[in-house]
């Protein structure tokens, strides 16, 4: 519970999205030093699926939350992996969200952490075909892409590898950031550019999943992503020390995790491969709408196609997961920070990190008139925390903060209530302000929409 709202808690003992490097690790290089983070539990994925495993392919297919999943197999859009569902022993009554859940037709309870860390009938291990488990886990906090796939490509925390939201206040340029393109938020440019001189690797605190395996002697390590990815600045972030295989539409990707499989002489193996078209759609159109559907009915057409395909020599593990889910949105529902010029003074930065999940960095000595005015002016709008109580809560995960850590969470954090959205006016380096993309799905918050993400794991 956080000021009135109900939420999803992060987990990072072993049904996280962040347990699921330290489990590739511990499968392909068990003698190398593990990580900090244990694998994931013998409840998400048993001993059964993972005995004698040299390959592990991990699908990730951006913005396809366990919610969407469910609803999209009860529609009968997506049939290859309502199969591998029912084969994990997932029954019809799984399909519903509980009564205390908020779907994205209305309502203010989502589950709670523990309601969600709790398996329900035919989410467990115990029943169906023993070569296939399934069951929801939770993202990273935020529930964003940045931190989400920085956990995903390291196996440690956000406040560990520091990619903490979209939007980032960067100390050591006095700005906000925008974390993909890594470079001011109100410029067109680059912080590695001449001006800066600073490279994207240096952003990202953490040692890389594909580092770490070859250290241990793991040389094949793959990443696939959309080829105009390569280069970029995520990209060198996350993807250091791995053979990047770049696709130009997603009907590629099968082929190309195919032949990498194919094209092995049995020694261990990781592919780790992208699906972006989910996030976009739901964003940019809506999560209930038939394009959705459309969409995830195209990925399983591929999952079905893959796992036809895939050399079935009994020792590979195939997982599916998403970064994230979404709630619906509506633009006309947004609540811009420019209404708040008051507030607004009272910050060093522009509010930064996600539309659902706002860090608000005070000025110095403001702090506390900050959070008054939060408390007072925008808390029918959103559940309203300062950064100790968030760590305190076990937003950020296990331990405290570094003060790098710190310098990069604001002092005070929104979260929107219902479906809401928070909306920072941004002016551009040449004065015309900043074009604000309508978004029709989001994500960044702890409702269940946002936080639970399928875990899918098959053995063949």
């Amino acid at each position: 519970d956080l000021d009135g709202e109900r939420f999803v808690r992060p987990n990072f003992s072993g049904r996280g999205l962040a347990n699921i490097a330290p489990t590739v690790l511990r499968l392909l290089a068990p003698r190398a030093d593990q990580l900090n983070l244990p694998p994931l539990d013998e409840s998400v994925l048993p001993a059964a699926l993972t005995d004698g495993v040299r390959t592990v392919v991990l699908i990730v297919a951006d913005g396809l939350g366990h919610e969407q999943l469910e609803r999209e197999i009860a529609a009968g859009n997506a049939p290859h992996l309502g199969e591998f569902l029912q084969r994990a022993g997932v029954t019809g009554q799984d399909k519903a969200p509980p009564a205390d859940d908020t779907s994205q037709r209305g309502g203010d309870q989502p589950r709670s952490d523990d309601d969600a860390q709790q398996p329900r009938p035919g989410h467990g291990v115990q029943a169906g075909d023993h070569s296939v488990a399934y069951r929801p886990i939770t993202s990273v906090f935020p529930t964003t892409t940045v931190a989400a796939l920085g956990s995903l490509n390291s196996g440690v925390t956000p406040v560990e590898h520091g990619l903490l939201g979209y939007t980032l206040y960067l100390r050591e340029f006095d700005r906000a950031s925008e974390m993909i393109r890594c470079g001011p938020l109100n410029r067109r440019i680059s912080y590695s550019d001449a001006e800066f001189g600073r490279t994207p690797e240096s952003f990202f605190w953490a040692e890389t999943l594909y580092a770490r395996l070859q250290v241990a002697g793991v040389t094949r390590a793959f990443a696939v992503n959309p080829a105009h990815f390569g280069g970029t600045a995520l990209t060198r972030m996350l993807h250091q020390g791995a053979e990047y295989r770049g696709y130009i539409a997603t009907s590629s990707v099968e082929p190309i995790v195919s032949r990498i499989l194919s094209g092995g002489t049995g020694e261990p193996t990781y592919v780790y491969a992208y699906w972006p078209t989910v996030d976009t759609i739901s964003h940019l159109v809506g999560p209930l709408t038939p394009e959705h559907s459309a969409e995830v009915a195209a990925f399983d057409a591929f999952f079905g196609r893959l796992l036809q395909r895939l050399p079935r020599r009994g020792d590979t593990l195939v997982m599916l997961t998403a970064d994230h889910g979404h709630v619906v949105t509506q633009p006309e529902r947004e609540l811009p920070f420019a209404e708040h010029p008051a507030l607004l003074e009272m910050l060093r930065v522009l509010p930064v990190g996600e539309r659902r999940a706002v860090y608000l960095h005070p000025r110095p000595g403001a702090d506390d008139e900050v959070l008054d005015y939060a408390r007072s002016r925008l808390r029918s709008e959103a559940a309203v925390t300062t950064r100790d109580d968030a760590v305190r809560l076990g937003l950020f995960g296990p331990g405290g903060l570094s003060e790098r850590a710190s310098a990069r969470i604001g002092e005070v954090l929104l979260f929107p209530r219902s479906n809401l959205q928070f909306v920072t006016p941004v002016q551009m380096e040449d004065g015309t302000p900043m074009r604000v993309p309508a978004f029709r799905g989001l994500h960044g918050g702890l409702t269940a929409e946002e936080a639970l993400v399928p875990l899918l794991a098959i053995r063949i």
